[in-house]
């Protein structure tokens, strides 16, 4: 039949596949056989319809089985839920509530044998086309026992019901719930009403007819509705004011005479918030306002709100209950609502101007609701123009709005608006200045709150905050600290710029009043909130955080977009591909520090992993660890929360936390089969696990753990630690038994590096952190910082980037005019580096600057110091210090938060040392000479000091011991003669080291360097004894003979940043800062060639038979020299500096790979090409499909190949099969896809998808359909 048929034919068209759908039935049922049934519905209304009409016409009783959203597997639900025996039939409904379908359907295909085995009757399948698209994708061979799917229809008519029917639903839904929480339209209309609302359009499509205007206009409101919760907010606004235009006109055209109501003007209706006659003068007198702090009984008589509103999150809409069909004007006022939720966002995020255009459009939803007189609506958006106007600062206004909507929520109960009534009061109660008031509304907000559940405390933060400026305003700091620490607990939720607005306002408050500790705290929390929230680009020293999005009423963790930005997004899918790999069973990622370790596993990796939910049909749970002082208890308290999360998950009674304990919780989960978990368990910052734990069983006692964590399936291991320290793992693990990972925890399988940025990615770092705040900067100002931030090094330190960001943005400086003015990055860096300082107070400013100069040395380095030794150091500079000890534990915290100085923990006390090499010359050059003078002449004076009390005590002694001489001589005869003896017995030892020293000279040639630091230590001592010995003078210098003598110098002016000898050691090469490599003959020390570059020289590299040396310089060029006569021979120019040369193993030499920036550009210097597999372990990836075909000649996809076999297989090659299929090239798609699965058998061929496919047939069928 045809799209033209009408009602009675789709009429007839249903009955009919109704009555053959029973025959079937039926039939089967009586062969008492398995048989497998889908039947195609899009509408809820329609299924159930047909569904009972279906168990009506029957002869025999269709059981029914409902899934679950938790469900995991079909089979398994159907042996538990149904008596197999006694069912004839059985009809399936539920599948799209299903969490994680693919996971269902793969497993039902896995098992499909066993639904023939144990279920001999017929199976109907109710499916929707998202679930038939599922089943062809992940079950394919269980779909195909089913004939052609049975499919209801609905007619036109019916069609434009449904969605009118659904648009009336979600009109009077929204009302219902008012303006406290955005619910999305799938938890209103159920899960898949917008594939229905899809297929109800196209269908209506197909009839070739225009939709209706209301339909339309629908539709718009349900696409803004969409755009709103995916964060388009421009989208959103522009598809509200095209649905808005329609019930405008509709409202014009129903009534003339309602017009002027809808139309909300300046003279026809007074705004709300300043005149209460709009909602019947509710306005409650000065003396109830006064009392509300006293009396707190105001709301004991309230009836909970759960008695009065639905949940209607957790309420699923019955289509069978549609409301009355809504007045026009209520949905007028619903959609101006929605718009000027629109401008709030907009406001927060590009231009706070917008908050007017917000004022405006909910003040005349109000409006609407007050003329059709419905108090109960105005009580339910109320709030949302409260809001408005804190932001605006219009404490009048709130003021008077504040005080009708407490009246308002106590006619029409509502516990969460009324507590959020209590604190607009006191907000405008601080402003005033009536702080004593302030604090008792705003105790009464929380109170009112008290009994809520976590999720439903949306603005408990906020409330807190009041309570705490409150206190501190009153001299209650201990109180105002802790108000403020359960503000922090509960975050800034559905409105984080008020949040922040009152963060800051308690710290300049505490500033004030010389608590800089707590304003500091307040400062960095203020910080972390705006760049998770993405109203900063850049957040200076301190830590990213996953990022969190704002809706009314939601708060949810995503991808950071400084990871996302700054090319480390490759390297979080590294990670999750390596956790996806059963082979990599631990991973330790390190680098040097700054470099962004720890934020890529908390903003990147994590949610990376929650998002995911679930890889290789396991369900991930990962667990992060990051202080070691009790690991045991921490590790085994996170795993045991995480797990309760989880419904099923049989949990080992136990709370001891013990290694042993945690072990059995672990081994018991895959026992489970019905349970499939993934532990990941995240070790960050690993380096102070060493400074915790320095006994060697303690650490054995954790490398124990490990051990055992490898052993045990479905468990993956990450450790995250600085460079310098990965050499304690080593020792760690030396006497354990890894045999999982070849004993070897060092091995280039497990290690993941971690390293700075590329100029070019960290240019889309800047361009795309800027460009969604408020912070743009010019493109060539983009470029110059770059530039400026590269240096020599050619790489860009994280850390750097964002202190000198975090600064700039500081400051405003946008243009490279405002840049070049404000002097080098140094005295950006310099001015952040003030800004600490400042943070400390007035009073320890000096203090803060000596504590940071004192943390570097003249050696341009950083020295480890503890807390004494800076004490001790401070000593001299005491006269210009008004300081304490408790001055100096605050500065040295500050300066910890700052992230600008590590604190190590160690044993017997802390140390500090700062966090980049590159802040040294800052802060040597910030106190320049005055500081290092005052500090010499203070040691001076002290040294003065010392020697004059030595003089005296000398004087003192030798008139002590001249009185004692005349009667104690026999005594000092006594004396004499101990003294004696004990210079004998100091030189035979001394005498016996020189002996002993040409004793293992003779004997030991591999052991000469012990015989001279032997032989010294002897001459010492003979020394300190004014003695010499002949066999000490004699070992040292038959020692010496035997260490290397100088050939000859190789002069350079210039650091010297690489040496290489040929392979036959005949020529020595080295590359320099001085922008010159030599070549020098190692017997003579003759300089053969000096090989001139524009840049720094980088690499030096002989080729195998020693006859060529290639070098790579930063001037972006590689050249190849002819060893013997000098003779440059070839130069190949390229875009970036050369990281790299390499000439290929083989004995010819035949080819040379040079690498270029971090964007893996080769270029070729011979005709044949190879990738060297060394030299590609460096960049840290394998070619693109792109590379693969410019570099490798003739050489197809079909035959690429892994450059690096530890790391996964380039993302791009799969994409160029995919676009194959599309262009109909199927045997070339499947060539390569074939190819892809030989080199990995367990990848995704389709990464499009959230499962993972392996059937090639089944991924070329996919990409054609699609």
């Amino acid at each position: 039949m045809t799209k033209n048929n009408q009602s009675e034919d789709i009429h007839a068209h249903n009955q009919g596949i109704l009555e053959d759908l029973a025959w079937a039935i039926e039939a089967d049922a009586e062969e008492r056989d398995f048989s497998l049934k889908i039947v195609r519905c899009n509408y809820p209304i329609l299924r159930d319809r047909f569904a009972k009409q279906l168990q009506e016409i029957c002869t025999i009783p269709i059981s029914e089985l409902r899934l679950e959203s938790s469900d995991k597997t079909l089979y398994t639900k159907i042996k538990k839920e149904i008596q197999a025996e006694q069912t004839k039939a059985l009809m399936v409904f539920g599948f799209d509530s299903v969490k994680d379908i693919g996971k269902l359907l793969r497993a039902t295909n896995q098992v499909r044998e066993e639904f023939c085995k144990n279920f001999a009757f017929p199976v109907l399948l109710w499916v929707n086309d998202t679930i038939l698209r599922e089943l062809s994708r992940f079950a394919a061979d269980f779909k195909n026992w089913s004939p052609p799917s049975f499919q209801f229809l609905l007619s036109r008519d019916a069609l434009i019901e449904d969605i009118r029917e659904k648009a009336d639903t979600l009109f009077a839904r929204l009302l219902e719930l008012g303006a406290e929480k955005f619910i999305p339209n799938q938890e209103l209309l159920g899960a898949n009403y917008r594939l229905q609302a899809r297929a109800a359009v196209d269908e209506l499509e197909g009839y070739d007819q225009k939709l209706p205007a209301d339909i339309q206009a629908s539709l718009d409101f349900f696409g803004g509705r969409n755009s709103y919760g995916n964060g388009d907010i421009k989208q959103a606004l522009e598809a509200y004011q095209k649905s808005l235009s329609f019930f405008k006109q509709q409202n014009i055209t129903s009534s003339s005479n309602d017009s002027s109501k809808i139309q909300s003007s300046s003279t026809e209706t007074e705004n709300l918030a300043s005149s209460p006659t709009n909602i019947n003068n509710i306005t409650p007198s000065s003396t109830e306002t006064e009392n509300l702090a006293s009396s707190p009984t105001n709301i004991n008589n309230i009836p909970p709100s759960s008695t009065e509103i639905e949940n209607l999150a957790s309420s699923p809409t019955n289509i069978n209950n549609i409301p009355p069909f809504l007045r026009g004007d209520l949905k007028t006022a619903v959609l101006l609502f929605h718009i000027g939720l629109c401008y709030c966002r907009l406001a927060e995020q590009e231009n706070p101007s917008n908050w007017e255009q917000a004022k405006d459009n909910l003040q005349q939803c109000l409006d609407i609701f007050a003329q059709a007189e419905r108090e109960d609506l105005v009580a339910n958006f109320m709030n949302s123009l409260g809001e408005v106007l804190q932001n605006l600062k219009g404490w009048e206004d709130l003021d008077k709005l504040a005080k009708k909507s407490l009246k308002l929520h106590q006619t029409y109960p509502n516990l969460a608006l009324l507590a959020q009534d209590y604190a607009f009061l006191a907000q405008v109660a601080l402003k005033q200045s009536r702080y004593q008031n302030a604090l008792k509304v705003a105790q009464l907000a929380i109170n009112t709150i008290s009994e809520f559940s976590v999720s439903e405390q949306q603005n408990k933060g906020i409330y807190f905050l009041i309570l705490a400026q409150a206190q501190e305003q009153l001299a209650q700091h201990s109180e105002a600290v802790k108000s403020q620490e359960e503000a922090a607990n509960s975050g800034a939720g559905k409105q984080p710029l008020v949040y922040l607005g009152l963060l800051e306002e308690l710290r300049q408050l505490y500033f004030k009043n010389k608590h800089y500790l707590e304003a500091y705290n307040s400062k960095q929390e203020q910080l972390s909130i705006r760049q998770q929230y993405g109203l900063i680009a850049f957040v200076g020293a301190s830590r990213i955080k996953s990022a969190k999005t704002a809706q009314r009423g939601t708060e949810e963790d995503s991808f950071a977009q400084e990871i996302a930005a700054s090319g480390r997004q490759y390297d979080v899918e590294n990670l999750m591909y390596r956790i996806a790999t059963p082979k990599y069973k631990l991973t330790i990622i390190y680098g040097e520090s700054g470099v962004g370790k720890s934020s890529i596993l908390e903003a990147g990796l994590l949610p990376a992993l929650i998002n995911k939910k679930s890889i290789n049909n396991r369900d991930v749970v990962p667990i992060k660890l990051r202080f070691y002082n009790n690991w045991e208890k921490e590790l085994g308290q996170l795993l045991r929360e995480s797990l309760q999360q989880i419904p099923n998950v049989n949990l080992v009674e136990d709370d001891n936390y013990s290694k042993e304990i945690i072990i059995k919780q672990l081994q018991s989960l895959p026992e489970n089969p019905d349970l499939p978990l993934l532990i990941v368990l995240i070790f960050d910052q690993f380096e102070e696990f060493f400074f915790v734990c320095e006994k060697e069983e303690e650490r054995k006692h954790f490398f124990d753990f490990l051990g055992q964590c490898l052993e045990t399936r479905f468990v993956k291991v990450v450790l995250s630690l600085r460079d310098d320290y990965l050499h304690l793992l080593l020792k760690g693990t030396r006497r354990l038994d890894l045999h999982n990972i070849n004993n070897n925890i060092l091995d280039k399988n497990i290690l993941y590096y971690l390293g700075n940025l590329s100029e070019k990615a960290t240019k889309k770092v800047i361009e795309s952190l800027t460009a969604r705040s408020r912070f743009s900067l010019a493109t060539d100002l983009i470029e110059q910082l770059v530039e400026d931030l590269a240096g020599e090094l050619g790489e860009v330190r994280p850390i750097e980037l964002q202190v000198v960001g975090a600064q700039m943005q500081t400051e405003g400086i946008t243009t490279l005019d405002k840049y070049q003015e404000c002097g080098t990055k140094e005295n950006l860096v310099q001015r952040y580096l003030d800004e600490v300082v400042n943070d400390c107070g007035e009073e320890n400013q000096k203090l803060a600057q000596f504590v940071l100069y004192l943390l570097t040395d003249e050696n341009n380095t950083r020295p480890l110091k503890t807390k004494l030794e800076l004490e001790k150091e401070l000593e001299p500079l005491a006269k210009d210090l008004t300081a304490t000890e408790s001055n100096l534990d605050l500065v040295l915290e500050i300066v910890v938060k700052s992230g600008l100085v590590f604190l190590l923990p160690e044993t017997p006390a802390d140390r500090y040392q700062l966090v980049h090499d590159y802040l040294v010359s800052v802060i040597r050059q910030q106190q320049g000479e005055s500081l290092l003078t005052r500090l010499k002449e203070a040691e001076a004076a002290r040294e003065r000091e010392k020697a004059g009390r030595i003089k005296w005590l000398k004087i003192a002694m030798a008139a002590l011991f001249v009185g004692f001489l005349g009667m104690t001589g026999l005594s000092v005869v006594a004396v004499i003669f101990a003294l004696e003896s004990r210079k004998q017995a100091a030189m035979a030892f001394v005498n016996q080291l020189a002996v002993k020293a040409q004793w293992i000279r003779s004997r030991r040639a591999d052991l000469h360097l012990s015989t001279i630091l032997m032989a010294v230590e002897s001459i010492k001592g003979f020394q300190d004894l004014e003695e010499s010995s002949v066999e000490a003078n004699e070992a040292l210098r038959e020692g010496l003979t035997l260490l290397p003598t100088l050939v000859s110098e190789i002069n350079h002016d210039g650091d010297v940043w690489e040496v290489e000898f040929s392979r036959d050691g005949k020529y020595l090469a080295t590359g320099s800062r001085d922008n010159t490599a030599r070549i020098v003959e190692v017997e003579t020390g003759k300089e053969i060639k000096t090989i001139n570059h524009d840049g720094v020289v980088t690499q030096v590299e002989f080729s195998r038979d020693g006859k060529y040396l290639a070098t790579g310089s930063r001037d972006n060029t590689a050249r190849i020299v002819e060893v013997e006569t000098g003779k440059e021979i070839g130069r190949i120019n390229h875009q970036e500096a050369v990281k790299l040369v390499e000439f290929s193993p083989d004995k010819n030499d035949k080819y040379l790979v040079t690498l270029s920036g971090s964007t893996v550009a080769f270029h070729w210097l011979l005709p044949q090409q190879l990738i060297d597999e060394a030299c590609l372990r460096r960049v840290n990836r394998n070619l693109t499909a792109d590379e693969w075909l410019r570099y490798m000649g003739d050489k197809p996809l079909s035959e690429y190949n892994l450059t690096c076999d530890n790391l996964p297989i380039h993302p791009t090659v799969l994409r160029v099969a995919r676009d194959k299929v599309k262009d109909k090239e199927i045997e070339e798609a499947k060539a390569i896809f074939r190819r892809v699965q030989k080199l990995n058998p367990d990848i995704d061929l389709n990464p499009a998808t959230e499962k993972i496919d392996t059937d090639i047939s089944k991924v070329i069928r996919y990409f054609q359909a699609e």
